[in-house]
Formats: structure tokens, sequence, C-alpha cells
């Protein structure tokens, strides 16, 4: 399985289970799907903005109903959503590392590289971080969220920070009433919509969250699996450390 966060669970049939196979199935529930988080790949959620492929009507990636400032959910049947509904369940700070020249996806990193220099990116608007062979590296906050149930990937960079930064502010106003620790993120869920941004570097379009209250009992039971789920898997060999590059 591929480490590319941008790869895709393939398209399949949405059809239910028939009915021959109904009890044979209820026998072997689990069996050849792996439980670790080493062979996982959780696809992603990204906002659209103007000159996504997804939106370009003539090009090759073009998704059906896809504009700018909807949201994209990599890998299910219905991709495009003007808004979704997600409960949070775990956050990471990576630092993402791409081939030079718009090379694509080269490594994940749980540390900063500590061989990375400071240059103005190619139309000179902003300063970019740039390791020694020329990729360039991006610092990276991931939300792990259920969405429909199942689980999803947002990457927050750039000026999404701000938004990371907020939410993570929020999480942490809500208090046990006994013992008056933070309450898990997990335990209220939230709507996500869009909305549009500017500065002296362009327009985009930003994340806004509404609080929709508490999860149910069955909810927080999915969200706390897939928190553990993923505290299990911070160390797994897709992710490197200072030492691992040192290797």
């Amino acid at each position: 399985m591929t480490n590319d966060p941008k790869s895709q669970v393939p398209m399949t049939s949405s059809a239910p289970l028939p009915a021959e196979l109904a009890d044979a199935t209820a026998l072997d529930c689990g069996r050849g799907v792996s439980t670790s988080p080493d062979d996982a790949s959780t696809p992603l959620i990204t906002p659209l903005q103007n000159g996504s492929p997804e939106c370009d009507r003539r090009g090759p990636d073009f998704i059906a109903n896809a504009e700018p400032g909807k949201f994209r959910l990599h890998g299910t049947v219905n991709p495009i959503r003007d808004e979704i509904i997600v409960i949070p369940c775990a956050m990471r700070q990576v630092w993402m590392e791409w081939f030079k020249d718009r090379g694509g996806y080269a490594d994940k990193h749980l540390e900063e590289p500590d061989d990375l220099q400071t240059m103005p990116s190619q139309d000179g608007k902003r300063s970019i971080q740039v390791r020694p062979n020329g990729n360039v590296v991006e610092f990276t906050r991931e939300f792990f969220v259920l969405c429909d149930n199942q689980p999803y990937l947002l990457p927050c960079k750039s000026t999404a920070h701000q938004f990371a930064r907020e939410w993570q502010g929020w999480f942490r106003q809500w208090r046990h009433p006994r013992t008056n620790a933070v309450l898990p993120s997990f335990s209220r869920k939230y709507k996500l919509v869009t909305v549009p941004k500017s500065n002296a570097l362009g327009k985009w379009y930003g994340l806004k969250f509404i609080d929709l209250g508490w999860v149910d009992a069955a909810e927080y039971a999915n969200a706390r699996a897939f928190n553990e789920f993923i505290e299990q898997g911070q160390q797994r060999p897709g992710l490197t450390s200072r030492a691992n590059d040192a290797a």
C-alpha cells in the first residue's frame, strides 16, 4: 500500500450484500482484514479551490458538481459535498516533503528535518522551506475525523493553520463536570463549511466549524476506537523521524 496521501480507495459497487452470502459472511467477519495501523491508508478530505483540477470541466480530473468552495471526500461514491458533519478524533503535526518542481509526494516526517533552508517561492510572494536536495517541506496539522461514520484525514497547512488552532482552542474549553479535565475532542461533533478568504497573495476558501453539540453513545464508541487506532500508528514506517533520516 502506498504512503502517497493523494492515493484513493478504488470505487466499488454500493449494492447490498446478497442474501445467499449473509449467513456465510457472518461467520467469517474480519478474516483477511488487517487491524494494524501499518496497513491502513486514510482517504483525504480537501476543500476545492479556484484552480483545483476537479473543477476544470475540460480537464481529465473533472468531477461532476465540483466547484470552488465545496468539499471533496476522496475514495467515496458521492465525493462532492457543500458541507460536511465530522467528529474530530485526533490531530498530529507532520512535515510533508514534496519532490522539487512539483514532482509529487516524497515523504512524511514526525519531526522537522534539521537541514531546512528558507527560500523565496517561484512566484517570489512567500517563503518556503527547502531541503538540500531541492525538495519542499510543508508543516501540516492533520486532523483525523469521522464523516458518515467513515475515517478521513483533513490536512491543514499554510493559511489553514489558523483554523486548526481555533478548533483546538474550542476543544479545550469543554471540561468534564466532575474532574474539570479537558474532554476528548470526539465528545462533540461539528459542521464544516468553507468561507471566502483573501489577502495580498490571493483569494481562497478557508474552513469554518460550527458546533453541533454532543455525540451519542454509538458515535462516541466509534470515534474513541478510531482515536486508539491512530494513536497506535504514530510511529509506523510511513512516518520518518530525524533518527530515521540519519540512518
